[in-house]
């Protein structure tokens, strides 16, 4: 038995984590559990209670964006969501779903200062349900019992076999040589070159802004940090679509490519970058416009007409 925190209370008894205490004269003593194998090595040990999988993309969506109390209050309810169907209050609620009310958030979320209590708000909640009905995250039901929360795809992205790796790898691949300094700096010049070649090419696609390209350094500073070579196919597809839409080549409401590149908005109220919504040829361009190059060329045709009357 090894000894623990000394608290001033009278004697009782309490299990937290697989661990079970006693308190004996005004002293709290620690009792090993069956998991701890006698000499308190939890390495083999068994952890009770569950799981649930959190997928790393999660933070290219709406989340990352989210105020702290948001991610908390989600995580609460992947947590709080039944593995599988229960029948609870007189009804039945199935995998992926759980019955809360705001009061039970509230609660189970709280937290201590001291020896103040903390909590979060109503209208904190209220705001939460709202934020994730949008984002198509979850839905939700009022009934009598509380507000029967459904996560959306709960199956997809708690299945262990829809992730990719999530077996351990052949002992061979795990014993790699580490990576020298030279090796590392080859392979950062290398994507650098890449960076640099393929912006120069999209930089001579892009339609100048009233006859002049600007903020070039800020646009490729911008395209290094944020943009893969996976990305560059589907980049230089959205170029050339709005490069060669009918108002582009008018020279109506042409954008900086740094402009181009970048999310609207700002903090929490950012969009989706222009270039995204260029990708397939969007709706306004689905066929481009060439009209105008026809009316130019028959334009031009008569003005040399006049000329060529004139100088007779």
């Amino acid at each position: 038995m090894t000894k623990a925190t000394i608290y001033n209370s009278r004697k009782y008894e309490t299990v937290y984590n697989s661990l079970k205490y006693e308190t004996i004269g005004g002293g709290e003593r620690k009792i090993m559990s069956n998991d701890d194998n006698g000499n308190g090595d939890l390495t083999a040990s068994k952890i009770s209670g569950g799981y649930i999988l959190l997928a790393r993309k999660m933070w290219d969506g709406v989340f990352s964006d989210w105020p702290p109390h948001f991610r908390e209050m989600w995580l609460y309810l992947l947590d709080a969501a039944n593995h599988k169907d229960i029948f609870y209050k007189g009804r039945i609620v199935k995998r992926g779903q759980c019955v809360r009310s705001y009061s039970d958030i509230i609660e189970a979320l709280a937290w201590h200062i001291g020896w103040r209590k903390h909590t979060y708000k109503n209208p904190q909640c209220g705001n939460f349900m709202k934020a994730i009905r949008n984002a198509g995250m979850a839905t939700t039901e009022k009934t009598t019992k509380g507000i029967t929360i459904t996560i959306c795809n709960y199956d997809y992205y708690q299945s262990p076999e829809n992730y990719k790796s999530h077996q351990r790898e052949p002992q061979r691949e795990l014993q790699r040589k580490p990576c020298t300094r030279s090796t590392i700096n080859k392979n950062r010049n290398t994507i650098l070159k890449k960076h640099g070649a393929f912006f120069n090419s999209l930089w001579e696609k892009y339609p100048p802004r009233n006859g002049r390209r600007k903020y070039k350094s800020e646009a490729y500073d911008y395209f290094r940090t944020n943009f893969l070579p996976a990305d560059f196919l589907s980049l230089e597809a959205a170029v050339e679509n709005y490069a060669d839409c009918g108002d582009t080549r008018r020279g109506i409401g042409i954008m900086d490519m740094i402009r181009f590149l970048r999310p609207r908005g700002r903090g929490n109220k950012k969009i989706g970058a222009p270039w995204t919504e260029w990708t397939n040829n969007p709706n306004n361009c689905a066929s481009v416009d060439h009209t105008y190059d026809e009316e130019c060329k028959k334009n031009m045709a008569e003005l040399k007409a006049v000329k060529i009357i004139k100088n007779e």
